[in-house]
């Protein structure tokens, strides 16, 4: 692992925590939640799968690179699976599956959160 690598990890991680920080909870004191029920209010409030704008844009671009690191390491797995002839081995085109429904899977949170609609997080509802 070289530098870029941590500098990148810091840069999202500074990215998130200040993200998180912004976000308003309504049904929360601190961070771990509160002991006394959420007080009802006249004003719309948020459904439990939404997010914040600042929360989805973030999301949105870490899942697109995500997923163009994937792509690549789909790729790359499948060329070495195709070149191994019949010698290939089982890991590998069980990988290969798993990889390619993960993928597919990534896609469909990314156009949610594209779209606007609804992406229940565990731990953030």
């Amino acid at each position: 692992m070289d530098v870029s690598h941590v500098i990148v990890a810091v840069v999202a991680l500074g990215i998130g925590v200040v993200i998180g920080q912004n976000r308003k909870r309504k049904d929360a004191d601190s961070i771990f939640g509160s002991v006394q029920p959420p007080q009802q209010s006249g004003k719309s409030e948020q459904g439990k799968g939404d997010m914040s704008a600042g929360m989805r844009l973030f999301a949105s671009i870490f899942l697109s690179g995500w997923l163009i690191a994937w792509t690549a390491g789909i790729l790359m797995a499948f060329s070495t699976f195709a070149s191994a002839g019949g010698g290939a081995s089982l890991f590998v085109f069980g990988w290969l599956i798993a990889a390619i429904a993960g993928w597919f899977w990534a896609v469909y949170t990314l156009w949610k959160l594209v779209t606007g609609r609804p992406v229940k997080l565990r731990g953030w509802n």
